[in-house]
């Protein structure tokens, strides 16, 4: 909303275009938070809402999230559901850069199931004994997370 703030034209320069509130301590803050905080204005100055009316505190809306993190893993490559003969990886593991909130990166830190690399095996079924194609990989992971697979890809070879 707007605020209209009146006094004397020094006064109204030294605000710079903006009034703050007095400080606000979000440091047990687990979720979003209302809060009425009363304006830190200097003497002279009145602040009115848009009605005209004075005010001397505002509602302050703050959403709380989890800082921005960034790990590092390698998981090797699954295959999801079954194909008959064996199959043969150009590369065993794979590199992912996951980005997300630190507390689902350090749950994933803790369980490493949490991120899973793997080949749908029904991609493979038209293969051909000694026949090598390219795959995309597929990535099971929590929602809040996203990832970069180094390299997104893999040559697979149906052995004989």
């Amino acid at each position: 909303s707007r605020l209209i703030i009146l006094g004397a034209a020094e006064q109204l320069e030294s605000l710079n275009n903006f009034v703050t509130t007095v400080p606000i301590d979000i440091s047990q803050v687990v979720g979003d938070l209302s809060v009425e905080v009363p304006l830190d204005v200097p003497p002279g100055l009145e602040v009115l809402n848009e009605a005209g009316d004075t005010i001397v505190a505002v509602r302050v809306e703050i959403e709380v999230v989890p800082r921005t993190g960034t790990l590092n893993v390698t998981r090797p490559v699954e295959i999801l559901n079954e194909i008959s003969g064996t199959l043969s990886f150009d590369l065993e593991t794979i590199d992912l850069v996951l980005v997300g909130p630190i507390p689902v990166l350090d749950e994933i830190e803790a369980n490493p199931e949490l991120v899973r690399v793997f080949i749908n095996a029904t991609e493979l079924e038209n293969l051909s004994p000694g026949q090598t194609i390219t795959v995309l990989l597929s990535v099971t992971k929590p929602d809040e997370v996203t990832v970069q697979l180094v390299p997104a890809t893999v040559q697979v070879t149906l052995l004989e």
